[in-house]
């Protein structure tokens, strides 16, 4: 049932819904306790913070005999807790067994530190809309497709040497050692993730880091030589004698051919994001798609005056429909000046040209 439904007048109401348990308390075997939501609420039921539904699953338990289960991005540490504390008698892990499948092996078993996270990027959810194809998921490749991906042992038993720690380089070097390979994966950074760990850094996106723990464990376990602060270069990758060299590099960011993009007082939102550059006081964010306007979230709640400069006539097209509602449910709300369809045409020492598109 949804106990409470949000941004609908006259909706249904937590007592409502209590009453309706009642009614059917007895007829059935158990009351699956959710929320819905509509508008600006729409997301009500996939909340940011596990447990955020737990309080409503407590609610109909106290008005029922029937087990009560509950709903919305929980965990199996928030599902324990919520049962030890009696708001709920059954714990349903819905994206999360999409991401993990194993999941309730894995904590009847103790090894809730090989549990892979889902990182509620909606990508599940939004996959067949945006894609037209079937179910999907961002951390799990092999969903839907678990025959073409089965993991199965190498016929011959190779030393590899994987280029990027991110999160391409992560998972093709767990694939690679499961299968039975020797690996050794090269990281110029400091620490494992990439791109991820970059990700995780604006507000809100610390879901990501999960993901980034997940990977480190395996790759201990499978004995993958991993060698942090290691630029991968010819003579290094010969010495090793690799039989196989994987490049798992990542992207190159994608610099506009727009005149004075070179001057001193312009950076990429990688190094802002991963501390390799500082914003002065006041800053205009080129591109408003979900990296700009995660940027812009970021300098902002730094104390920095932002400005979001997008040539579309939107922000965050490049987002799927659930994710890019809950970000611009933020972005609204917040002192950030946006402007669509402004293409800029110009950047100098003391600002910069628009004009529209």
């Amino acid at each position: 049932i949804n106990a409470q439904e949000y941004g609908a007048e006259d909706g249904l109401t937590l007592a409502d819904s209590q009453t309706l348990a009642r009614m059917v308390n007895g007829l059935v075997d158990a009351i699956s306790v959710s929320a819905r939501g509509f508008g600006k609420s729409a997301l009500v039921n996939y909340p940011d913070e596990p447990g955020a539904l737990l309080p409503l699953a407590g609610e109909i338990k106290k008005v029922v005999t029937v087990p009560v289960i509950a709903v919305g991005r929980l965990n199996p540490e928030v599902g324990e807790k919520a049962i030890v504390d009696g708001q709920a008698d059954l714990i349903a892990l819905g994206r999360q067994s999409i991401a993990d499948p194993e999941v309730p092996n894995k904590i009847f078993s103790g090894r809730l530190d090989e549990i892979r996270p889902c990182i509620a990027c909606f990508y599940c959810t939004d996959a067949g809309l945006r894609l037209d194809s079937h179910i999907g998921c961002q951390v799990n490749a092999e969903i839907g497709k678990e025959r073409e991906c089965e993991i199965r042992p190498a016929s011959v038993a190779r030393k590899i040497a994987v280029i990027g720690g991110g999160p391409a380089g992560l998972e093709a070097s767990r694939v690679l050692a499961l299968r039975g390979h020797k690996v050794v994966l090269f990281e110029r950074e400091g620490q494992l993730g990439g791109m991820l760990a970059v990700g995780a850094v604006p507000p809100h996106k610390e879901r990501l880091k999960p993901l980034i723990s997940y990977f480190e464990i395996p790759l201990n376990k499978l004995d993958v030589d991993i060698r942090l602060n290691t630029e991968a270069n010819a003579e290094l990758i010969a010495s090793l004698g690799a039989d196989v060299v994987l490049m798992t590099a990542g992207a190159s960011p994608v610099i506009p051919s727009i005149p004075g993009i070179d001057g001193k007082n312009v950076c990429t939102a990688v190094d802002i994001l991963a501390g390799k550059a500082q914003a002065g006081n006041k800053v205009v964010v080129i591109g408003g798609g979900s990296t700009g306007c995660e940027t812009a979230e970021f300098l902002l709640e730094k104390g920095r005056e932002t400005t979001v400069v997008e040539m579309q006539s939107g922000i965050a097209l490049d987002a799927g429909a659930s994710e890019r509602l809950r970000l611009l449910n933020r972005i609204n709300a917040l002192p950030i000046a946006i402007f669509t369809n402004t293409r800029c045409s110009e950047i100098k020492a003391d600002g910069i040209t628009v004009c529209g598109k």
